[in-house]
């Protein structure tokens, strides 16, 4: 049988091309030794903003110890291919230790002219058409939004959510530090695979969340071993780009702590200040984490869809500790087994109980003095139960206080920023043996 030689060559040069997505690169980044855009291993990178454009699906992208501000200071990673960032490295990037000497630190800064109030990481996969898909990882990152605020002064306690022309100081960021949004897929059999894990999310001041992850049809995604800690809005949001009774996106939640959410501002509403957040339409379980001290609500679940709870710790929140939307009910933990209708029947062992956090006298003083009586009752949270209060300073080890004491302040918005050591020191290792995340890494 005789065959055309040039349909050949085009077969040829049709393997050949498409053959070039198979293979990923990696790319080194190092804010020391780091200049241009090779980004290889011994010419790295400067920071990860000036390689995004040369990322294809299934890159590994590896980051060395250092504090990374963005391309031109700009404060915001935006990525629209699936790829893998990991951190901690040291800086020839044959040790790795993330949360010791060699911190990946992803801030950015409140004077630039570069300004972009987007999430300090974010996938933006909405419109991704590409056939390979690949996985998304992040692993290792410190996100600090702390130098992208504006602080009304030098003590760094009150943030300001408008900017300043004069001075050149940028509002404070309303967005999280790591935000995807995964879409439609090209080939429909594929799924979307992420991972979030050994992550600190820190100082941040969204309406939303600190974390947040919207998956696709089917999706798997694993939210692992992060802190989030004192952040505004919601600590971790699991939300859908598919809304279908079938094939929904599928959350597995384990051994994060998520501590000091805060509401977004005075007028906020009810759905701030909260440690979780589920959309509807996902399947989600949580196992093993600590979901701690929210000016508003422990978690929050939407829709009818079904949610596992296993060995939980929920503590310390203002309002509830559960809350089912669709029924409108709040519930406490020691009820949940009893009250809660959308958990399924494998969810146990959820508790609520006393433990120390080691934050700084200095710190918890300023938190703690957020708990007062206020003028404006109909625009805040106010919080008048003396026991809570006293409960809550039991655990940064303060003396209790009596009614007579409390005073009446206004409502500014606080975030008292909290450093990068003090936030290590509360994850370092798990509360009581067992909820929680641990830094402690071979």
């Amino acid at each position: 049988m005789n065959i055309n030689k040039n349909f050949i060559t085009l077969i040829i040069i049709y393997l050949l091309f498409n053959s070039l997505f198979i293979f990923t690169a990696d790319y080194y980044v190092s804010s020391k030794r780091g200049s241009g855009q090779l980004a290889t291993i011994d010419n790295p990178a400067l920071d990860l903003g000036n390689i995004i454009h040369k990322l294809r699906p299934g890159d590994t992208v590896h980051i060395a110890g250092g504090t990374y501000l963005g391309r031109g200071e700009n404060g915001s990673d935006v990525i629209n291919v699936p790829v893998t960032i990991i951190g901690g490295y040291n800086e020839y990037f044959s040790l790795r230790d993330p949360f010791g000497i060699y911190k990946t630190i992803m801030s950015g800064s409140n004077k630039t002219v570069n300004y972009t109030g987007s999430a300090r990481i974010f996938f933006d996969l909405m419109k991704y058409n590409e056939e390979t898909v690949g996985e998304i990882v992040i692993d290792g990152l410190i996100i600090d939004n702390g130098a992208r605020n504006r602080y009304n002064d030098e003590r760094e306690v009150l943030i300001v959510r408008y900017g300043d022309s004069k001075t050149g100081l940028t509002p404070t960021p309303d967005s999280g530090g790591i935000l995807i949004k995964a879409g439609a897929i090209y080939n429909s059999e594929d799924i979307w695979k992420i991972t979030v894990k050994n992550c600190i999310v820190m100082n941040t001041a969204p309406a939303l969340g600190a974390i947040s992850i919207y998956g696709h049809k089917n999706s798997i995604i694993n939210i692992a071993n992060n802190l989030i800690i004192n952040n505004t809005g919601i600590g971790i949001y699991l939300g859908s780009t598919y809304h279908d009774v079938i094939d929904t996106p599928k959350f597995f939640v384990e051994d994060n702590t998520v501590l000091f959410t805060l509401r977004f501002d005075q007028y906020a509403s009810n759905n701030t200040g909260v440690s979780v957040q589920t959309d509807i339409g996902i399947y989600s379980m949580f196992r093993n984490n600590l979901f701690g001290f929210a000016d508003n609500l422990g978690f929050l679940k939407n829709g009818r869809d079904s949610l596992t709870l296993i060995d939980n710790l929920i503590i310390n929140n203002v309002d509830t500790d559960f809350y089912e939307a669709v029924n409108r009910t709040k519930i406490i933990v020691d009820k949940l087994n009893d009250e809660a209708i959308f958990l399924t029947d494998d969810s146990d062992g959820n508790i609520k109980d006393i433990i120390y956090i080691p934050v700084s006298k200095n710190w918890s003083s300023y938190y703690i003095k957020r708990f007062v009586l206020s003028k404006k009752v109909e625009s805040y949270k106010v919080i008048s139960n003396i026991d809570l209060i006293n409960t809550m300073r039991k655990m940064f080890k303060l003396e209790p206080i009596i009614k007579d004491i409390i005073t009446t302040v206004e409502d500014p918005v606080w975030l008292n920023r909290l450093s990068i050591d003090e936030a290590i020191n509360t994850g370092m290792y798990k509360y009581k043996d067992k909820y929680g995340c641990s830094f402690t890494f071979d």
